[in-house]
C-alpha cells in the first residue's frame, strides 16, 4: 500500500506537490527556519527538505508523535516504546531521551517554547511535563482515568487541556498543579 502527502499553498490552497510513502504517517512537524517537513511513521522519521521532492529517512525510531521547537532547534518525538526523544534539527543527533511509559505508546505531545515545557501523554493515565532542554521531569499530572489522546496548552501556558480515551477533556491549572474541571463529551 502507498500513502501520499499532499502539500498545499497556504494562501491559495493550490496543490504544490504530492509525495508518496510506503508507511502510514502518524504525525507531522514543520521546521520554520529551514522549511523542512518531518513525518513520523512506524518505520522511522522522514524529512522532506525544502526544494526536494523525496522523503529521506533520518532516524529509524518508531515515532508516533512529533513537535518542532524552532527556537531551541529541536525535533521532539513521542515513540511507540514509551520514550520521548529530542533530536537536533541542525545535526539530526539525539540530544536526550526520557523513558515515559515503559513500552506504552506516547500518543500525544505538545511544546510550549516560552516555558521550555513539553506535555506528554499516551497509553497511560498521567501526563508528564518535561523540560525541553534536558528531558527532565518537571511535574506529573495524575488523574485516575483512561489513556491520553491529545494535549494542548493555553497561549500563556498556564492551563493544559487533556483529551482522554474515555470521552472526557480535563482542564488543569498549571500554576497551581490542580485539576480545574472535567468535561464529558
Amino acid at each position: 500500500m502507498t500513502y501520499r502527502v499532499d502539500i498545499l499553498d497556504t494562501i491559495s490552497g493550490r496543490l504544490e506537490k504530492t509525495i508518496r510513502l510506503q508507511h502510514l504517517i502518524f504525525d507531522f512537524a514543520y521546521d520554520e527556519q529551514l522549511h523542512n517537513l518531518y513525518a513520523s511513521t512506524n518505520n522511522g522519521i522522514y524529512r522532506l527538505e525544502d526544494g526536494v521532492d523525496q522523503l529521506e529517512l533520518i532516524n529509524p525510531c518508531h515515532a508516533r508523535s512529533l513537535e518542532c521547537l524552532s527556537n531551541s532547534r529541536l525535533l521532539i518525538t513521542g515513540q511507540f516504546n514509551g520514550d520521548v526523544q529530542a533530536i537536533s534539527l541542525d545535526t539530526l543527533e539525539t540530544c536526550w531521551t526520557t523513558s515515559v511509559g515503559k513500552s506504552a505508546t506516547v500518543k500525544a505531545l505538545t511544546c510550549h517554547e516560552t516555558l521550555n515545557m513539553i506535555a506528554v501523554g499516551g497509553e497511560f493515565n498521567f501526563v508528564l511535563l518535561l523540560d525541553s532542554n534536558t528531558g527532565a521531569t518537571m511535574r506529573v499530572l495524575l488523574q485516575n482515568e483512561s489513556a491520553v489522546n491529545d494535549v494542548a496548552y493555553s497561549d500563556d501556558g498556564e492551563q493544559l487541556y487533556i483529551s482522554r480515551s474515555n470521552s472526557t477533556v480535563a482542564l488543569w491549572d498549571l500554576t497551581q498543579s490542580s485539576l480545574v474541571k472535567v468535561y464529558d463529551l
